[in-house]
């Protein structure tokens, strides 16, 4: 089975280990959530080479960081911060 690439703002979608350990089997959501927090969260510089998107949303706030390339973003961590 081959998969179609997943874009955002031009670029590749690149899921780390460690990211897709988070996601699909703590959170048990899916690439639609991560669409959802870079489209409507706000984006700060974490690192110099880093940046964390940060959404509100009724169980608490949404933290995802991720790396920039020319081509990927490559998603490295998501975390539900309960209020």
């Amino acid at each position: 089975m081959v998969f179609e690439p997943i874009i955002y703002n031009g670029k590749e979608l690149i899921e780390t280990g460690h990211f897709k350990e988070e996601l699909y089997y703590k959170y048990r959501k899916n690439l639609d959530l991560v669409e959802d927090i870079l489209e409507s969260g706000v984006h700060q510089k974490k690192s110099k080479k880093k940046m964390i998107v940060i959404m509100p949303t009724k169980n608490g706030i949404w933290e995802l960081v991720y790396a920039e390339t020319i081509d990927e973003l490559v998603l490295i961590h998501i975390k539900l911060r309960r209020r």
